[in-house]
């Protein structure tokens, strides 16, 4: 779901009023301008700019299994030198592998919804990438680890094999770092296995040095508010459109708890015999119920009033229903009510329903920003310890 600005997500406030809908794109929706705006009964529900769907809890749910997988890895590089330990995180790693590759390609996805962007000219090159060269080697790497573990004289041809594996892990590496922070959680695994390869082939401190140098100043970038889609500007920029969103659905909770009854329009009805007449004048009215929590709902009842009934004296005519209905109609006062008080709220009501859902799903995007807010800190907190560990190296 693409995080959309207050001119592109609130735009629907000035389109109920016909006459602002030629400004609407032009003019920012205020609190004040809603509580002015009549709708128009020319304009239906169905005329509405529609929402995006969202589905904020599935991508919660995503964020957390990606993290949860990213947690899993790093266990295994945490094992210490327990080989039996090791053998059963490789094994557990191996039997998930698709999985933990079908979460990082599924966040891709949902971060670009977060508006923290995949360039679209090399999305599917990356999926490509993750779903071959990266599993690739993360497969390799678990083959190895667990062949080295289980038959120390393999090791000769052990470090050939991670030798070969850092240098294509990095070539991957740094070309879909160029693709956009989406891709951050790829490159938070792709550093736990490059380092590891690194310590196994035994490269000097200058090396590795400068592998996590790399990743740090990528993350660094990606958590840099002074970066342009870095995930701190993102986050505000939800926040700021969830506020104003809450700004103007507590403005309707107001507005609604002292305007709740509405006219909408009169009719005058009636019944003829060919010398009497009975007619009386109906509104039609609708009440508005129900606050940003429960959401809006409408009810419409008729008030009917002026009722009239008379004969024309003996011998005379009373003319044709019809005709006196129409002059009845023309004499009629308007409502008594203020103007903030009329019109068919119809409209007002559907779009204030569709915010809502936009306000619950902009709440879930916050939530899930910050979790990656989080993950993407972690993974740059274990960098700068990576590096203070190589600078106390002797």
């Amino acid at each position: 779901m693409d995080i959309m600005t207050i001119t592109r997500i609130i735009p629907l406030l000035l389109i109920l009023d016909s006459a602002a809908q030629a400004n609407a794109q032009q003019v920012a929706p205020t609190v004040e301008k809603f509580l002015h705006v009549v709708p128009s009964t020319a304009v239906s529900a169905a005329s509405l700019v529609p929402l995006p769907p969202v589905a904020g809890i599935d991508d919660l749910q995503a964020i957390g299994a990606v993290i949860e997988s990213i947690a899993s890895i790093k266990q295994l590089f945490s094992s210490g030198s327990d080989l039996d330990q090791i053998n059963r995180k490789i094994d557990e790693l191996s039997r998930q592998n698709a999985e933990i590759i079908n979460r990082l390609d599924a966040i891709v996805d949902v971060l670009n919804n977060l508006n923290v962007v995949v360039r679209s000219a090399v999305h599917d090159e990356f999926v490509n990438f993750l779903r071959s060269d990266i599993s690739a080697s993360m497969l390799l790497y678990y083959e190895t680890v667990r062949a080295l573990n289980n038959n120390p004289s393999y090791a000769t041809t052990a470090r050939v094999r991670f030798q070969e594996n850092l240098g294509h892990l990095r070539r991957i590496t740094r070309q879909i770092s160029g693709y956009g922070f989406g891709v951050f959680p790829t490159m938070s695994v792709a550093m736990y296995f490059e380092d590891d390869l690194e310590k196994k082939i035994g490269s000097d401190k200058e090396e590795r040095r400068a592998a996590l140098g790399f990743y740090r100043d990528w993350f660094a970038s990606l958590l840099d508010a002074g970066t342009v889609g870095a995930l701190p500007n993102v986050l505000n920029s939800t926040q700021t459109t969830l506020s104003s969103t809450n700004q103007i659905l507590g403005a309707a909770d107001s507005f609604f708890q002292t305007h709740s009854t509405f006219y909408v329009s009169s009719q005058v009805v009636g019944d003829q015999s060919p010398d009497c007449w009975d007619y009386e004048t109906h509104d039609l009215m609708q009440r508005v119920s129900g606050d940003h929590n429960a959401g809006y709902t409408i009810s419409t009842f008729i008030v009917a009033h002026d009722h009239r009934r008379g004969c024309q004296p003996h011998g005379g005519h009373g003319g044709r229903l019809g005709d006196r209905l129409a002059r009845a109609s023309e004499i009629m006062l308007p409502p008594s009510v203020p103007q903030s008080d009329q019109g068919d709220q119809s409209p007002r009501v559907a779009y204030l329903n569709a915010l809502i859902k936009t306000s619950r799903a902009l709440a879930d995007q916050v939530v899930e920003l910050q979790k990656s807010i989080e993950l993407a800190t972690a993974t740059k907190a274990d960098i700068d310890q990576r590096l203070v560990g190589l600078d106390r190296q002797q």
